[in-house]
């Protein structure tokens, strides 16, 4: 039985006081009511696993009572690291269903929410089975080169791949075995040193890796036992088969019973064929196959998404020439509700592009930085995240952002790849507090991935997605793929923030303020002008699932160069990027001389020789008598 209950929103004409008191309601609208758990103890003691599992999914419980990491085989040592490096004691739900099916020997692949534990899910009885063979043995019998490349992780990206290493490093920390990465991080020479030596775990992008098997002598996999394929949708999607092909072939000449793992949060069709193509029978493990027996089939159930249950999913219909006005309206609230509790939060802000990235982050930083002033916005530190930052760069950003807490403005490259915490509580293992997506995602997966930075591990988490008025279909689009969002108007977001903060127009006065920044800044205008131009090129770029919301003529470019600062036409803002007659000429002449084969003519080759040029030429006298 279902029970819903709901609050009538007070009309204006009420009063601020009872408008208050409807803001701060809590939502009790889907309040459910369980006829199936309203039973005596000894009925509900004798329900079996595959009945109550359906209801433990649908309420979002990760944890299941009675089930410990020892109980389900994991090695002792390891129990112990966990407690005492990683504060983690019991399994996740993931977890507890894809460590015996790994320990068994099986191929699997784990489909889970981003968040859910699923490095740990195939690392911990992996690394599980190479404990147990090293007490078998006995430490005297152990030899470097017999325990080199006994397990190969490969990742779509570097910092995905170093996550994955920092994470083995800190579970083989008592023991003889190390880890270590293939990602070009580091000199290849360097690398090679490493293999040398003998490193028992490896993470690594499939290119490095594939370079080391065919340029590396020493880089053999003779004993390797289990090969793991994490995130492997974006593995296939950006070209990596053909390399994992080969990587899967080296290893099964070596030892044709290796183990081979999928993980991903969004496995999908180009997933399945991958598996037909080049993985033996592998059975799914994870959401959407636990409760249904018919979802052991491959073809079940991978079309669909998942997001954390404990995570606040809403959108936001935003008027395009306000959406800059109302991300630092709403940051402004957020921050301030956390300074005023003494409490650090942490706000990521995902961009499509690094430009429109880079503009954010210093509005925002000169917004934050205008203390002692009615413009000091922002009351938290400012950081951003792209693409062209060095991996060593984007570390310490991100691990900066996750102790000191604030906004962090990045681009997709922080979707993925980027662990919230390298394993203890203090450093922010359950991620951030909240996800705004100042622009639409360029894909559905994309958005699966960006929301899954909140939410972690079963903690409470939000998300707010601004979209422009033409992009409402996104919404039921979504919804087709299984994620469901709750509809948040821009009045109500505003009022939130109109009052908790004075003046009272504040949006407008921010909207003032900015016009006013990038007016007097000659640099500051040159990164909005960049942006909007940026936006404006890859507005229509999106993956083949989505590009038909995006229509670029539906756009009022007008107002979305306002959305980003700019109280100038869009004529003459894209005036600066257009090229002039003479550079359009020039351009035209390189190009036919590069098809044709032939250099450019100088410009003074047009001019008049004298007899000064001639002679020069020829190195010779100019008359010959």
């Amino acid at each position: 039985m279902d029970v819903n209950y709901t609050v009538k929103e007070p009309t204006r004409q009420q009063g601020a006081k009872n408008r208050r008191q409807w803001l701060n309601t809590p939502e009790n609208s889907k309040l459910v009511f369980r006829r199936e758990l309203l039973e005596s103890a000894d009925s509900i003691a004798l329900k079996t696993e595959r009945s109550v599992a359906p209801i433990r999914e649908q309420d979002g419980v990760l944890f299941e009572s009675g089930k410990s990491f020892s109980e389900l085989g994991i090695h002792e040592q390891i129990c112990e690291i966990l407690k005492s490096k990683f504060q983690i004691r019991n399994p996740t739900f993931i977890q507890q269903q894809a460590i015996p099916r790994i320990l068994k020997g099986e191929d699997i692949i784990i489909k889970a929410q981003t968040g859910s534990g699923k490095t740990l899910a195939f690392l911990l009885p992996i690394l599980t089975k190479l404990f147990t063979d090293y007490q078998q043995r006995g430490p005297s019998s152990f030899k470097r080169d017999e325990w080199a490349s006994k397990v190969l992780i490969v990742s779509p990206t570097k910092e995905l791949a170093m996550q994955s290493e920092m994470v083995a490093a800190s579970l083989l920390s008592r023991t003889v075995m190390v880890s270590g990465s293939l990602t070009g991080a580091i000199s290849r020479d360097k690398e090679k040193a490493s293999l040398r030596k003998g490193i028992t775990v490896i993470s690594g992008t499939p290119g490095r890796i594939h370079d080391h098997l065919n340029q590396t002598a020493c880089f053999k996999l003779t004993h390797i036992q289990a090969i793991v394929l994490d995130e492997c949708d974006q593995l296939i999607s950006h070209g990596f088969s053909s390399a994992l092909q080969t990587i899967l072939s080296h290893a099964r000449e070596a030892n044709p019973k290796v183990q081979v793992v999928l993980a991903s949060a969004t496995a999908d069709r180009r997933v399945l064929d991958f598996i037909r193509s080049s993985v033996r029978e592998a059975i799914p493990v994870g959401d959407l196959f636990s409760t249904n027996q018919a979802a052991i089939q491959p073809e079940a159930g991978l079309t669909k998404a998942v997001t954390p249950v404990s995570l606040d999913q809403r959108f936001c219909i935003v008027p395009s020439k306000m959406r800059l006005a109302l991300l630092i309206s709403t940051l402004a609230f957020e921050t301030a509700k956390a300074a005023e509790s003494k409490t650090n939060i942490r706000v990521l802000v995902f961009a499509e592009t690094k430009d429109v990235c880079t503009l954010l982050n210093e509005i925002l930083m000169r917004l934050s930085e205008a203390e002692m002033s009615e413009d000091h916005f922002i009351l938290a530190k400012v950081f951003h995240l792209h693409g062209s930052l060095s991996v060593e760069d984007r570390q310490v950003v991100w691990h900066r952002f996750l102790e000191s807490g604030g906004v962090l403005v990045a681009t997709d490259v922080a979707a993925r790849g980027l662990n919230l915490g390298s394993g203890t509580a203090s450093s922010g293992l359950f991620g951030v507090d909240l996800v705004i997506q100042f622009e639409a995602p360029s894909s559905c997966e994309q958005y699966v991935h960006r929301v899954g930075r909140a939410g972690r591990m079963g903690q409470r988490g939000r998300s707010i997605l601004f979209l422009l008025e033409s992009e409402a279909d996104l919404v039921p689009l979504l919804g087709s793929y299984g994620i469901g969002l709750t509809a948040t108007p821009v009045d109500a977001l505003a009022e939130r923030v109109l009052e908790y903060r004075k003046p009272i127009r504040l949006m407008e006065r921010v909207q003032t303020k900015v016009e006013e920044l990038i007016a007097n800044d000659k640099e500051l205008r040159r990164m909005a002008v960049q942006a909007f131009s940026m936006y404006i090129r890859g507005y229509s770029m999106k993956s083949s699932d989505v590009r038909h919301v995006f229509n670029l003529k539906s756009l009022h470019l007008g107002h979305i160069a306002k959305g980003f600062g700019l109280s100038e036409a869009p004529s003459k803002v894209l005036e600066e990027f257009r090229p002039s007659k003479r550079q359009i000429k020039q351009a035209r002449m390189e190009r036919l001389a590069q098809v044709h084969g032939v250099k450019m003519k100088d410009k003074r080759s047009h001019r008049l020789k004298t007899k000064f040029d001639v002679s020069e030429r020829d190195n010779r006298p100019v008359f010959k008598g």
